[in-house]
């Protein structure tokens, strides 16, 4: 009977050590996804095992990835991606990933202009009749925040975003500077983007997207949101920390399609990344437009991207909206890639912010 017992006890054991986690440093190769198409490191190095560690004390929610020349050194969830249903965030764990959207739009944008549907120089009213102010500026800097148009619309709720933008372009804007003079950032100016993509190619935004962009590389977690408030299994809910410490989810926020309105996985944002080096989604002449300098007054952004002006070939974006935030940096120089997706955003945004995180992950690469 002892003897039986025991049996039982090992054999528990081991199948406890051989089942599949909901998250591991290199999530790319496990079971939970059909594809496998990320090399992962052959070993846990001690400074991903750092990295790990600050995450967990830190109480990070979301999920990370960090790759160098294309291995995958950390690919880890964290937290909860659902708390009431006990869903832990995983690498397929979908978030919405805010402003790292303008990346997308500027990408499609350039997309239309390889295609000879329009240029990037003309004038916005040459596409937009209809716009009062489309004769001031162009394409080009709407695409750089040199439009001089507001941040946002003074209107934060509406129940059909796309009449709003038809009285809006009907209507004077009022400028905060002279078009392609200052940089300003501008979340109106991608939404006009985003109706551009939606006049010029004759496709609904989202299904730009999907035929363009993310089925060619099978970014199957990926898709725009298109003011639905979707409840996927594995969508990851915004949460806050109210005035009595305790987390709590948001509202829904809705985004428009432009500035914001995608949501993807880390690994779905990998692929996306690797593409950039390729001209699978656009040439090498295109690909150089989004990541040269375009800002005349601070030399910091391309066309969707920041760029670093201490540190050659480094650009990066983040993205807040209530209750998530993202975050993407590349070195294309050494094809180093950082990405984040937190549903915290409020203290995912805190956390990477702080120089400890960055450091460690700067010692991971030089490991």
């Amino acid at each position: 009977m002892m003897f039986n017992r025991l049996l039982l006890i090992c054999c528990c054991l081991l199948l406890l050590l051989t089942a599949p986690q909901s998250s591991s440093f290199n999530k790319g190769d496990s079971e939970t996804t059909s594809r496998k198409p990320f090399a992962a490191a052959n070993t846990v190095s001690p400074a991903a095992i750092s990295i790990d560690t600050y995450l967990q004390e830190n109480q990070f929610q979301g999920t990370i990835l960090i790759a160098d020349r294309g291995t995958i050194l950390l690919n880890k969830g964290y937290g909860m991606a659902r708390t009431n249903e006990n869903i832990p965030n995983h690498p397929q764990t979908i978030f919405r990933i805010a402003s790292l959207t303008k990346a997308f739009t500027a990408l499609a944008i350039m997309q239309l202009q390889e295609a000879g549907k329009l240029h990037v120089q003309d004038p916005l009213s040459r596409y937009l009749p209809d716009m009062k102010a489309g004769d001031q500026m162009t394409i080009h800097q709407l695409l750089a925040h040199l439009s001089g148009l507001p941040r946002e619309f003074e209107e934060e709720v509406w129940d059909d975003p796309a009449k709003r933008l038809q009285e809006k372009l009907q209507t004077d804007f009022t400028l905060q500077s002279e078009p392609g003079k200052t940089y300003s950032y501008s979340n109106v100016g991608y939404v006009i983007l985003g109706h551009l993509i939606e006049k010029v190619s004759g496709q609904a935004y989202e299904d730009y997207m999907k035929e363009h962009i993310f089925e060619p590389l099978k970014m199957k977690h990926t898709f725009v949101e298109s003011y639905i408030d979707l409840e996927l299994d594995e969508q990851a809910e915004g949460y806050e920390t109210n005035l009595f410490g305790f987390r709590r989810p948001v509202d829904f926020f809705r985004s428009d399609p432009g500035p914001g309105g995608i949501s993807s996985t880390v690994e779905d944002l990998y692929l996306w990344d690797r593409a950039l080096y390729s001209n699978q989604l656009a040439s090498m002449e295109t690909r150089n437009a989004l990541f040269a300098d375009h800002d005349p007054s601070m030399g910091a952004y391309g066309y969707g991207w920041g760029i670093d002006i201490t540190n050659s070939g480094v650009y990066s974006h983040q993205g807040y909206i209530p209750g998530f935030y993202s975050f993407i940096s590349r070195d294309t120089e050494k094809q180093q890639t950082v990405i984040v997706l937190s549903n915290h955003g409020e203290e995912g945004y805190n956390l990477f912010e702080q120089r400890e995180v960055h450091q460690l992950i700067e010692k991971l690469f030089n490991e």
